[in-house]
């Protein structure tokens, strides 16, 4: 009989102790505050009571004199900064902390996202940079819509799930140094999206929609790319592409769309001529063709106006035309490591002398 009241009573007592924990789950100050009063009614201690939440409160540097001031301050951060804690899981009832809308978990070794972290309705900055993270949820993005800016960056990531295009707020998406072969679907829907990195990668094909007309940033270096998508050509708003380190045979024909462009590196690449619309990138102002198979520059450069820097060395050029030694605001030149005869060298340095020229 005295067995069986003691299992009694502790089944109770820990009916009793999941209330309380519910009530502090709620993040109410009064459920709060009433959690603690029936703990205090019932003999149970406050260190248990606090015991769940320990670790978060630890974490998250939380101050307070007592228990319960340490509980309340927690409920109300709205950022979480658990970056570079040697983390293999996050921290328990995480999920519950509803006013958080930026969470860093960068640094970590996180092999996978945790369910946890997909119940912020809120949250508009996730870092998970720097994890062994390999694939994605499917429903990652599901709860995620209000996403803002999303930190993927150096896993181990293979592939998207389709779902991605529902991060209709996103503004900056960091998926560079993963294990991407290829992006077979569209941001059409991201149409705030301006940075876009996906350096670094083993991407050889890219949808040729992808691309948002809102990008103003792209990376795509480092990767196996024979050629940029056509959908880059509406981004309007563009002022920087980073394209070195591919494979590109050819860009889009319509590239000179791109009248905001102000940074374009295409540096080792395959290219062996440039589009006759190249010469409408009125706003560039550096230009990387570095090593690449380019055998002539027949281009009017005295419409690219404000360009500064030139890199051409390591091509097959054997002759430039007579708009090359028009260009204004030149700054720096390097033409280096082509086929120009030596009067043209001389040329070109007599008529850039306060340039910095490599010929």
């Amino acid at each position: 009989m005295f067995i069986v009241s003691k299992f009694l009573l502790m089944k109770e007592q820990t009916r009793y102790y999941n209330h309380i924990q519910n009530l502090i789950k709620t993040g109410s100050n009064q459920n709060i505050e009433l959690a603690f009063t029936i703990a205090n009614s019932l003999n149970i201690r406050r260190e248990k009571i606090i015991l769940p939440w320990l670790e978060l409160i630890t974490l998250c540097e939380i101050e307070g004199k007592t228990k319960f001031e340490k509980l309340t301050k927690l409920f109300e951060i709205d950022y979480i900064d658990l970056s570079h804690q040697g983390l293999f899981k996050v921290p328990r009832n995480i999920e519950h902390l509803k006013n958080v809308n930026s969470i860093d978990l960068s640094g970590n070794n996180l092999d996978k996202v945790p369910n946890s972290l997909l119940s912020f309705p809120n949250l508009y900055d996730l870092n998970l940079a720097q994890n062994n993270i390999g694939e994605l949820p499917s429903n990652f993005c599901d709860n995620l819509t209000n996403l803002y800016s999303l930190d993927l960056s150096k896993n181990k990531i293979k592939y998207l799930p389709k779902n991605f295009e529902k991060l209709k707020d996103l503004r900056y998406l960091y998926l560079n140094q993963n294990q991407l072969t290829e992006i077979d679907f569209d941001f059409k829907e991201a149409k705030k999206l301006e940075i876009l990195d996906l350096s670094f990668n083993k991407i050889s094909k890219i949808k040729d929609t992808c691309f948002p007309t809102s990008l103003k940033n792209i990376e795509l270096q480092n990767n196996n790319l024979s050629q940029i998508p056509n959908s880059i050509c509406n981004c309007k708003s563009i002022n920087s592409i980073l394209a070195q380190d591919n494979m590109i045979i050819c860009l889009p024909k319509s590239i000179g769309k791109l009248i905001n462009l102000q940074t374009l590196n295409l540096e080792n690449n395959l290219l062996k001529i440039l589009p006759k619309s190249f010469e409408e990138l009125m706003c560039l102002e550096e230009l990387n063709l570095r090593k690449n198979k380019l055998e002539e520059i027949n281009l009017n450069f005295t419409k690219l106006r404000i360009l500064q820097k030139l890199y051409l060395w390591r091509n097959y050029i054997s002759d430039v035309p007579e708009s090359f030694y028009k260009i204004k605001e030149l700054k720096e030149l390097s033409i280096k490591g082509n086929l120009l005869h030596e009067s043209t060298k001389k040329q070109i340095i007599s008529n850039y002398l306060e340039c910095k020229i490599y010929v």
